[in-house]
C-alpha cells in the first residue's frame, strides 16, 4: 500500500425466505489460512477500522485475534502481509490456537507473518477492474432479526431497475460505468431460485444477537450455496451480504469488506447506499482507505483521519442513495488504469519542465489525445505524487517543488 500524496485541480412483511443452515463450530482448522485484511467503514470513533480474517480450504472465514489495526497497517506497508495473497498454516505453529470461530495469535511472543507463503488463489484475489462483473446479492434473515427491505428494493439499489416505482438511477453499476469510462460493468446473476434480479434471500439457523460477523457470513454463504445449488464464489466476482444490524449493541460500522477478496457485508439502512457499495467494492479491487490529515475524536484526542480524502469514494463516501456520484482520487485512478494511453510519468531531476495536453477524467475517451493521470516522481517511490488533472488545454508545468508540498 503506497503512501501517495495527491494534488487535485478542480472538483472533482418479508417473503421468499428459503433454506435453513445449521452453524456448528468447527473443532479443527482445515488446511491453510488465506489471510485477508478486512476494512471497516467506521461510523463512530471507537471503531477498529481494520481487522485480519483467515479463510480455510473449505471457504469458511475466521477472525484473527491478537493483532490491532496499526500493526496490520504496518505489516501491509512493509510488505510482510499481502491481503488475499499471504498464506499461513496455523496447525504448524504453536503460537496459534483455534477455538472453532477465531484464531488467537500470540504476537506478544514476537510472532510475525514474515514467513508466510504467498499464493494468489484463482477465484479470490482481486476482483477484475474491467469487463463484465457478475455480482450476487445475499439478504440474510436470522432467527431473531430479519432485513426489513424487500429483495426487489435492495436489488434495485445495487443493479438499478426498470420499475417506475424504484427510481434507482444511481447504483453501483452506474457508478463504476461512469468512473471507468464504461470499462467495468456490474450485472446480476441469473441463477434459478432468485428472489429478485441477482438477489437471493436466505435464512440462517442462528441469532444475530451475540454472533460474530464471520460466523454470520459462513452461515449465509452455506445457505446461499444450498438454495442456488452452486459453490461460491463460483462464477461470481463479488458477493454482497446484507444483515439487519449488530446485537446486542449497535454497529460501529456501516459496512466492511475483504481487501482483494470477493465479499462485503452491509448492515441496516447502509445497504441502500450506492456510494457505500462502491466503497466496499473498491476494497475487493485491492484498494485501501484514502486518508488525509487528522481529526479530533470524541475524547478530544487528535488521531489520523483514515477517511479524510473527500475527493475519493475510498475516503469518506456520500451516505446517500441517489446523491452518491463520486469516483476515485488520483492515486487510486492510477492503480485502476481505467484510462489506457492517458497516463504519464515525469521526474523533475531529469525533466525540469513538462509540456502536455491534460484531459479531465470526465472528458476522456479512448480517442482523446492527452493525459488524464500524471505521476511526478519525487524522492523515493513512497513519496511519489500522482495528479488527476481536471483541466484541459496546453499547459506548462514548472517542476519546482518545496517541502510544503511533500
Amino acid at each position: 500500500m503506497k503512501k501517495l500524496a495527491r494534488i487535485l485541480f478542480g472538483f472533482i412483511i418479508l417473503r421468499g425466505v428459503a433454506c435453513v443452515v445449521d452453524t456448528e463450530k468447527k473443532k479443527n482448522f482445515n488446511g491453510k489460512c488465506q489471510l485477508y485484511v478486512v476494512e471497516n467503514l467506521c461510523i463512530v470513533d471507537s471503531c477498529e477500522d481494520t481487522q485480519l480474517y483467515c479463510e480455510d480450504d473449505e471457504g469458511d472465514l475466521f477472525s484473527v485475534r491478537g493483532i490491532n489495526s496499526s500493526d496490520i497497517h504496518s505489516m501491509v506497508n512493509e510488505g510482510t502481509l499481502e491481503s488475499g495473497i499471504s498464506v499461513y498454516y496455523p496447525n504448524q505453529n504453536e503460537k496459534a490456537t483455534f477455538d472453532g470461530e477465531s484464531l488467537q495469535m500470540n504476537f506478544s511472543n514476537n510472532f510475525v507473518f514474515n514467513n508466510a507463503e504467498t499464493s494468489r488463489p484463482g477465484n479470490f484475489a482481486f476482483s477484475q477492474t474491467t469487463g463484465d462483473n457478475k455480482l450476487l446479492l445475499v439478504i440474510i434473515d436470522a432467527l431473531d432479526e430479519k432485513v426489513f427491505y424487500s429483495s426487489k428494493q435492495l436489488s434495485s439499489d445495487v443493479f438499478g431497475s426498470g420499475d417506475p416505482n424504484l427510481k434507482d438511477e444511481v447504483n453501483v453499476n452506474s457508478i463504476f460505468r461512469a468512473c471507468s469510462n464504461d470499462q467495468l460493468r456490474i450485472y446480476p446473476g441469473v441463477e434459478a431460485k432468485m428472489d429478485a434480479p441477482g438477489t437471493v434471500r436466505v435464512r440462517i439457523n442462528m441469532n444475530l444477537d451475540g454472533s460474530s460477523d464471520n460466523a454470520i457470513l459462513n452461515a449465509a454463504r452455506a445457505a446461499a450455496e444450498m438454495k442456488l445449488g452452486i459453490t461460491l464464489p463460483g462464477s461470481y466476482q463479488n458477493v454482497y451480504y446484507v444483515k439487519r444490524g449488530c446485537y446486542p449493541k449497535e454497529c460501529d460500522y456501516a459496512a466492511l469488506a475483504s481487501v482483494g477478496g470477493y465479499w462485503s457485508i452491509y448492515q441496516g439502512r447502509y445497504a441502500q447506499y450506492s456510494s457505500i457499495h462502491a466503497h466496499e467494492h473498491g476494497h475487493n479491487l485491492g484498494l485501501y482507505h484514502s486518508g488525509e490529515g487528522t481529526k479530533v475524536n470524541d475524547d478530544g484526542i487528535r488521531i489520523p483521519d483514515n477517511y479524510g480524502d473527500h475527493s475519493c469514494t475510498m475516503g469518506n463516501p456520500i451516505y446517500s442513495d441517489e446523491n452518491s456520484r463520486m469516483c476515485f482520487n488520483p492515486a487510486k485512478s492510477w492503480m485502476l488504469n481505467w484510462y489506457p494511453g492517458a497516463y504519464d510519468e515525469i521526474n523533475p531531476d531529469r525533466q525540469p519542465a513538462y509540456y502536455q495536453r491534460l484531459i479531465g477524467a470526465g472528458e476522456w475517451t479512448s480517442c482523446t489525445q492527452g493525459v488524464v493521470s500524471l505521476k511526478i516522481e519525487i524522492g523515493n517511490e513512497d513519496e511519489d505524487f500522482t495528479l488527476d488533472l481536471i483541466v484541459t488545454g496546453m499547459l506548462q508545468i514548472e517542476i519546482m517543488w518545496n517541502l510544503a508540498m511533500r
